[in-house]
């Protein structure tokens, strides 16, 4: 009996813990990527700011099981970037200007960024980013940007680091059509292969 008691308070204390009977701690990571492990709690917190950030927008604690699934998978390829093709663009060199982002983001908003601007609840641009039509108004938008703060500036942020992404996607696909291919190969020299 005390056996059988011991044995158990150090079942609750390893599985308490979050390790392995065996020392191995894998229980606690999602995955691993360029020989780097997921955490399975910082996963964790990336999805749930996410769909916090989802809530907040549509105004709703609801969140229906396609959109949890969306989250899941960007969270994931934010990792993929950030671990895989990030460090690629540094060693190729691509860099985004900081004057491509405002002028992607403020001057030229493109669809992305117009698409982030509509309130869910009508379907329509923010009414104080609108000009009479409904459209988005760029001096608005651009007073907009200038004077965000807080949650605001956090959301413009995330549409820089959103561009900044994209932009450099961009150009390492330009890099990589600009480049000779070599007899019998489908790929251009130097192109990154991900395993």
């Amino acid at each position: 009996l005390v056996g059988l008691a011991l044995l158990i308070f150090i079942l609750e204390s390893l599985l308490g813990s979050g390790q392995s009977i065996f020392g191995n701690d894998d229980m606690m990571n999602v995955g691993m990527m360029n020989g780097q492990k997921i955490d399975r709690n910082d996963f964790i917190n990336k999805v749930e700011a996410q769909l916090n950030q989802i809530r907040q927008s549509r105004q709703t604690n609801d969140i229906d099981d396609n959109t949890r699934a969306q989250v899941v998978d960007y969270v994931w390829n934010t990792y993929v970037n950030d671990l895989i093709i990030k460090p690629q663009f540094a060693v190729l060199g691509i860099t985004v200007s900081e004057d491509e982002i405002y002028d992607r983001v403020v001057v030229n908003p493109g669809p992305a960024i117009s698409q982030r601007l509509i309130d869910q609840k009508t379907g329509k641009i923010y009414e104080q980013l609108a000009n009479a039509n409904g459209e988005l108004d760029p001096m608005k938008w651009k007073q907009f940007v200038q004077n965000a703060a807080g949650d605001q500036e956090a959301f413009i942020r995330d549409m820089e680091e959103g561009v900044r992404n994209s932009r450099q996607l961009e150009k390492y696909s330009e890099s990589w059509r600009s480049q000779p291919t070599m007899t019998g190969r489908s790929r251009p020299v130097g192109a990154l292969s991900v395993m």
